[in-house]
């Protein structure tokens, strides 16, 4: 027995990107690993593995002396990658 998996027809409307307004802490655009981590109830390197990996762009806003690194993601990254997962 074959199963067909269904075809979407030409010109059928991508699927939406969610802004994940409820999801995330309102009124930050700028999130620390760590902070993300308490957020969704992962480890501080799940998030450090997903920028390794380059799933996820970070910034590094510590000075070239510093150390300890300063690792910063924006919220749009956030935004992509979730989206990204939905797919």
């Amino acid at each position: 027995m074959t199963v067909k998996t269904p075809v979407k027809p030409a010109g059928t409307p991508p699927q939406p990107e969610f802004d994940y307004q409820n999801h995330l802490p309102q009124g930050q655009e700028i999130f620390s690993v760590r902070e993300l981590a308490i957020w969704f109830r992962t480890s501080i390197q799940h998030w450090l593995n997903l920028i390794d990996s380059g799933e996820i762009k970070a910034l590094d806003l510590s000075s070239p002396t510093a150390s300890r690194f300063m690792t910063r993601i924006p919220r749009a990254e956030i935004v992509r990658f979730l989206n990204s997962r939905l797919r």
